[in-house]
């Protein structure tokens, strides 16, 4: 069973009970026997904020990212100004980027706050949730946006703006991750200390109760649990958590596994395949990625990738179906409202295990 199957839930005969079977994603036969590592450096100017890089299908990526504009108010929080949502595109497996379309336009300097996205595939097209609101916005400010892409964000659709079922004011996408279908057709994906799901395909969204310390989390399946997310989230005490939830119409917190994965700013979070977790962290404003494969109640094989960056903070993983893992982060170079250049790398599951 192909990879891409496993992730988007949208294989035949599939039952609610277990996630499939996978082998994980083709090896590339060229790869060196140590395994492959390639710094891509910089692919950005220095005005984005919040990166999720999701794959699409094949060698495709996608990055989804906050564009922002300078705060000259001494009364707006740098976090909280005008902002774009602009996306990056590359065909080949993360080594060429290139402009895709504008998810989000703020209206410039002086305009709203776009924020927030969270992004996934939902059968082949690809869905960006995000929030946007006033300068300096409120959380009950923020109101859900969604717009879809049937060639990889390349173009975008209309923006619509679904319902979401809530009893708290947090149930909203959160500061970038990507979601998830399962076996059974629900669409999960992370929110602010929360989770949100959908059962028509996005035309609607439903918030679990908050069970996360922060906002900033992310999701991913549970292996043979079903119903059940992963869900890491942000830590800055070096204490890292990942609750266990039960995403059923009858919510159960399912407990929170306590490690040392800790966590300076938001941490990229992908599933491999059936066996394998990989997960970014920054450290010492450097960035570091590691695997379990125990479904992230231990981590292991810890290596830095910050390579041509002289720091970093935000990043996400992707994994294309060759199994090339792709990860775009934000430098610590701050140069326009608290936001930086992005940098990529890429490399195997070889070269992270040796």
């Amino acid at each position: 069973m192909k990879r891409r199957s496993f992730l988007t839930g949208a294989a035949a005969g599939l039952g609610a009970a277990l996630l499939p079977d996978v082998s994980g994603p083709v090896r590339a036969t060229s790869a060196p026997a140590n395994g492959m590592f390639e710094d891509i450096g910089q692919i950005s100017a220095g005005n984005h904020q919040l990166p999720t890089v999701i794959a699409t299908g094949g060698e495709a990526l996608t990055i989804v990212a906050q564009s922002r504009y300078p705060v000259t108010s001494p009364d707006v929080n740098v976090d909280k100004g005008a902002a774009d949502i602009v996306t990056f595109r590359s065909v080949d497996g993360g080594r060429t980027w290139s402009s895709g379309g504008n998810v989000h336009d703020a209206g410039g300097q002086a305009g709203e706050c776009g924020y927030a996205t969270v992004v996934t595939m939902i059968g082949g097209t690809l869905v960006a949730l995000y929030t946007a609101g006033p300068q300096n916005w409120e959380p009950s400010d923020l109101v859900l946006h969604q717009r879809a892409s049937d060639d990889g964000g390349q173009t975008w659709g209309d923006v619509s703006f679904p319902a979401v079922t809530s009893d708290h004011v947090n149930g909203l996408p959160t500061n970038g991750g990507k979601g998830f279908t399962l076996p059974t057709g629900r669409v999960v994906v992370p929110g602010r200390a929360c989770l949100l799901y959908s059962d028509d395909d996005g035309r609607t969204w439903t918030a679990t109760p908050e069970f996360a310390e922060t906002v900033e989390t992310k999701a991913q399946p549970a292996r043979r649990e079903g119903m059940t997310t992963l869900v890491p989230w942000r830590t800055r005490d070096r204490v890292g958590r990942m609750g266990r939830v039960r995403v059923t119409n009858q919510y159960k917190y399912r407990g929170t596994v306590t490690h040392d994965f800790g966590g300076e700013n938001n941490i990229g979070f992908v599933r491999y395949d059936d066996r394998t977790l990989l997960m970014t962290v920054s450290r010492d404003s450097q960035l570091y990625i590691r695997r379990s494969v125990d479904e992230g109640r231990t981590w292991a094989n810890e290596k830095l990738i910050t390579s041509s960056a002289p720091s970093a903070r935000y990043s996400d993983i992707a994994v294309t179906d060759d199994g090339t893992i792709v990860v775009a982060y934000m430098s610590n170079h701050r140069v326009v409202a608290n936001a930086a250049p992005l940098h990529v790398v890429r490399f195997d599951l070889d070269w992270l295990t040796r």
